[in-house]
């Protein structure tokens, strides 16, 4: 049976393969023939997530020393070219890596044939900045305030604003400058040319609020943190009421927004119309007539308003493409305009038209609905993007 399986296979493929288990070599080594081999692995055993999965680094240790032998059938080929980055950057990194790895701590010595050899010669080295490293110096404190600076400020927040001043500095001087890849002139440096690489999405939502609250546009490659923000959620929860309006939490949230502008109070009055009734029902019922106080009459009057946009927007929507709606949204309530006034206003509204942009690339790819195209996420890692708002 074993035999049957290899001669299966002409080739076998393993990518990551510094993290690679006993268990999953196992089954390699089932589908694999030994002479001649026909197993082609790629890894680096730098970027090994030791403890992953049971993933264990020395199977990848003991082909990397062994096929480094001329009397081995099998063959190494190091790939040390960056194509990516600027001499600098690899300069920097090879000082780095060199003084924290050797055998004794990370099991492979960081020599001349692991470093990372410059390989883009594309990139005019003459335009290469020097890399800079970026320290946030904080005051000695004491311990009941360790995980805050004297202005208020956590550790997160404060990193992040010391990035954004230097992104901000870049963008200013006019002598900063790169070689446009279209053109290849020089010109000054955009928002859209910046990317920061975080260790985990732990901190996208701060990063974001950070950029906001600076002005300086940012698009976070992170579906689940981006629709968090206040502005994709009320939309969210209002596509989910144009697609079913029976969603409770959904309704309440669209209600109290300031899409409608429910208080609390106003709220608790709508639900005293059918306490025991899907809150729908209570707005319906509420709509349909009661009590006459001031504050019924005025809330009365709102209700009405959003039940005749709703009945539109799920009109609109039965005939119309999803990104077509959700500019109509913007369009009839002014949400775009609204948001512009808050805190961060240029970044909220780049939040929204990311929204229809995502809208319109979900439908181009054959998918069609209403609120799928919501829960759909990017595949890219953790970047996190600057990028001018238009």
């Amino acid at each position: 049976m074993g035999d049957n399986f290899k001669a299966a296979y002409d080739t076998v493929m393993v990518d990551e393969y510094q993290d690679i288990n006993q268990l999953q070599e196992a089954l390699l080594d089932a589908v694999s023939a030994p002479a001649p081999g026909n197993r082609f692995m790629v890894g680096d055993v730098k970027q090994s997530i030791y403890g992953f999965r049971l993933a264990d680094p020395q199977l990848f240790l003991a082909k990397y020393a062994r096929f480094a032998e001329p009397s081995e059938p099998g063959e190494r080929l190091v790939l040390a070219e960056n194509f990516r980055s600027t001499e600098p950057i690899l300069a920097f990194t090879n000082l780095v890596f060199a003084q924290l790895m050797d055998p004794a701590v990370g099991q492979l010595a960081y020599d001349a044939s692991a470093e990372l050899k410059y390989g883009a010669t594309k990139l005019p080295t003459a335009t290469a900045a020097a890399t800079e490293v970026l320290i946030d110096v904080q005051p000695e404190l004491d311990e009941s305030a360790a995980d805050d600076s004297e202005d208020g400020l956590d550790k997160a927040q404060r990193e992040t604003q010391l990035v954004i001043r230097r992104i901000q500095a870049l963008v200013a001087d006019p002598k900063a400058v790169i070689v446009d890849k279209d053109t290849g002139k020089y010109r000054r440096i955009h928002y859209r040319d910046i990317t920061l690489l975080t260790r985990a999405r732990t901190q996208n939502i701060t990063i974001q609020s950070e950029f906001s609250q600076a002005g300086v546009p940012i698009v976070v490659a992170d579906a689940q943190n981006y629709f968090k923000t206040t502005e994709l959620m009320m939309m969210l929860s209002l596509l989910r009421l144009i697609d079913n309006p029976r969603q409770d939490i959904a309704l309440a949230a669209v209600l109290r927004s300031p899409i409608v502008g429910l208080s609390a109070d106003q709220l608790a009055l709508v639900r005293l119309a059918a306490p025991e009734a899907d809150y729908y029902t209570a707005v319906t019922t509420f709509a349909a007539g009661g009590s006459e106080t001031a504050l019924a009459k005025r809330t009365r009057q709102q209700v009405q308003t959003f039940l005749t946009q709703l009945a539109d927007f799920r009109e609109y929507a039965r005939g119309h493409e999803l990104v077509d709606l959700i500019w109509q949204i913007y369009a009839v309530t002014g949400l775009l305009d609204f948001v512009g006034g808050m805190p961060g206003g240029t970044q909220r509204q780049a939040n929204l038209r990311a929204l229809a942009s995502r809208a319109a690339s979900y439908e181009a790819g054959g998918f069609r609905g209403l609120f799928a195209s919501s829960t759909s996420s990017n595949s890219c890692k953790n970047r996190i993007k600057t990028s001018p708002c238009r």
